[in-house]
């Protein structure tokens, strides 16, 4: 049985792929907090059976496990919350440090979370509150695979931000 108490019965050798995508796995939002952390399912709301769920944020941060998947590179986390809202909070911006999931991504050089996120719809010109975007994140921050990535994938290479 899971021992994240979701009620599934696992085998051993599915037990860590299971422990991934627990419903029930504990998840903090994008500022990592303590006072944040939840199960997964507690992340999400709305029709998540028919993928039109909504992503929750805490309501300290205004942050979400989105941000935290896409920090972390928690390819199959982004993929579970993508998938029950149909990506619709994909470029969602969270209040503590005006970063969208992408963003976040980009700053701590998470390559294949970027590269996901861009599959599934995030706005490669989403400039937040703060002046963001994707490409500035990485080309500040040095991640020149991310840089060419973003630049290839049609990233506006002389973009001004507002």
């Amino acid at each position: 049985e899971c021992p994240g108490g979701c009620g599934d019965t696992v085998i051993a050798r599915d037990l860590p792929r299971h422990e991934k995508m627990c419903m029930r796995r504990q998840i903090p939002c994008g500022a990592s907090s303590k006072a944040c952390i939840r199960a997964l399912e507690s992340w999400l709301t709305g029709d998540t059976a028919n993928g039109k769920g909504r992503i929750q944020v805490c309501e300290q941060h205004g942050s979400s496990a989105l941000h935290w998947a896409a920090m972390t590179g928690e390819l199959d986390v982004i993929r579970i919350l993508n998938g029950m809202t149909a990506a619709q909070d994909i470029d969602l911006e969270a209040t503590y440090d005006g970063t969208t999931p992408t963003t976040r991504a980009c700053i701590e050089g998470q390559f294949d979370a970027v590269k996901l996120l861009v599959e599934e719809g995030a706005l490669l010109e989403c400039e937040t509150s703060r002046g963001y975007t994707p490409l500035i994140c990485a080309v500040t921050r040095g991640w020149e695979d991310i840089s060419l990535f973003l630049a290839e994938s049609g990233a506006i290479i002389e973009y001004k931000n507002q």
